[in-house]
């Protein structure tokens, strides 16, 4: 099957009459079955710039199907999922959006998708729900997406994972979630990776950003968690009987109506939580509550202090919490007086270096000291305007006549774009661009740099 539309001219199934749908008398159509199981289905199917809505069941469902490519394609107003996969239906989904459906945004059972580009917002249920794994053993992957804005009556509001589901995350929000425990990440008897991970201003009853419990395997580097609320316990991460490896975090501004602002770990094995090279900072009414044993916390910054090798106790200076950007500061640079973070160049020194090649730094976001070297906020980098910041599509750049060339960098120090300057005023295409923090960088004839940081939305 191929249902072929475009950006301009979308293919759209749905049905004349939906005025049911919100009264709850609304039936729908059946939706798009794809059944592996007791047909011989081996053509690909290929879905491209479809709308799929209205269904009375899932938009599309799979089981055993795995020939099947879904791109730039909306999913919404569906009484049950935007997409069901069930007994390997390891199919492909890019650039994707699946919302204000009537249950589980995204469910996979059984099966190992991978899916790039993807937003999951404002469904009644968990926006992304995992059991099981398929049969190669692969996990789930998904990258450079959001979970937004999802309401769980039960555990899990922006994502669940349970009985043996394995899934990674990489370059993923999970943000503005409701469920009962693990408001932003509900984990059980399951395993999970995280790597470039925003887990922000989700709301349970226990585990507000993260909630991980029986046999949970989780890793999580370069992952932010903040703003997140429990009415209970664990605002930031509540763990038990669990095991969660976290390398470079940063866990702040969480707040907790009970014990664990920042973690609330439950165990009566110490070794089954290690922190190290992270921050935990202005957690509500703690940075970790621990009964039984205490986790094991290296290299890391802890208000108020914890016992372990490296650990400090100084302000990380970030840049600007409340807008939810914890970067860290350092305005002198590189002279070691006036505002400079504690985290720079403190995390384990045996550790991994950060790309610029300098001592690892605390929590989820380095300094760039390699892009930032002779580069100072003066009166020649005011000079220079860029806007809009944050920006979607194109970026301005103003007073740039004395430069010769703009390269945009990640803030891990990879080379995204480059553009040679021909007059005081460049235009720049970042719509390819993924979601998040970019330092742009201006070379001028005699060698100086200028650096400005946006937000790609």
């Amino acid at each position: 099957m191929e249902a072929l539309g475009n950006e301009n001219e979308p293919v759209t199934f749905t049905i004349n009459d939906t005025t049911g749908y919100t009264s709850g008398s609304f039936t729908g159509w059946g939706g798009i079955f794809f059944d592996g199981m007791n047909s011989n289905l081996t053509e690909n199917s290929v879905f491209t710039y479809c709308n799929i809505e209205y269904s009375g069941s899932s938009a599309i469902t799979c089981v055993d199907y795995d020939h099947l490519m879904i791109n730039n394609c909306i999913l919404r107003n569906n009484q049950g999922s935007g997409i069901s996969l069930y007994e390997d239906s390891n199919i492909g989904i890019e650039n994707i959006s699946i919302t204000q459906n009537g249950y589980v945004g995204f469910a996979c059972n059984n099966s190992s998708p991978l899916v790039d580009g993807f937003e999951i917002n404002n469904n009644d249920g968990s926006g992304i729900y995992c059991s099981g794994i398929g049969s190669t053993g692969s996990l789930i992957n998904f990258i450079n997406g959001k979970v937004l804005n999802n309401v769980s009556e039960n555990n899990g509001g922006g994502i669940t994972l349970a009985d043996g589901a394995g899934a990674s995350f990489d370059n993923v929000q999970i943000a503005y979630n409701e469920g009962v425990n693990g408001g932003g990440v509900y984990c059980h008897m399951s395993t999970v990776e995280m790597n470039n991970v925003s887990i922000n201003d989700n709301f349970a009853v226990n585990g507000g950003g993260i909630y991980s419990s029986y046999y949970a395997d989780l890793s999580i580097e370069y992952t932010l968690i903040s703003g997140n609320h429990a009415t209970e316990d664990g605002a930031g991460i509540y763990s038990m009987e669990s095991t969660i490896n976290t390398i470079n975090a940063t866990i702040s501004d969480n707040f907790a109506g009970g014990q664990g602002g920042g973690i609330f770990h439950f165990d009566f094995d110490a070794s089954t939580q290690t922190i190290r090279n992270s921050i935990l900072w202005a957690n509500t009414p703690d940075e970790i509550f621990s009964m039984i044993e205490k986790p094991v916390v290296t290299f890391s910054n802890v208000m108020g202090g914890f016992e372990g090798a490296g650990n400090i106790d100084g302000d990380p200076m970030f840049e600007n919490p409340f807008s939810n950007n914890y970067h860290l500061q350092w305005s002198n640079f590189p002279d070691d007086f006036g505002l400079k973070s504690a985290c720079i160049d403190m995390g384990d020194p045996i550790a991994s270096y950060d790309p610029d090649g300098t001592v690892a730094d605390m929590g989820a976001f380095f300094f760039d000291q390699a892009y930032i070297t002779s580069i100072k906020e003066n009166a020649i980098s005011n000079e220079v305007r860029i806007y809009p910041n944050p920006v979607k599509n194109r970026l301005n750049v103003e007073n740039s006549e004395n430069y010769f060339l703009i390269s945009v960098f990640t803030l891990t120090g990879e080379k995204v774009t480059e553009n040679e300057i021909h007059n005081a005023f460049v235009d720049i295409d970042v719509s390819g661009l993924n979601t998040g923090f970019y330092t742009l960088v201006l070379h001028s004839k005699d060698g100086n740099l200028v650096a400005k940081k946006f937000i790609k939305q």
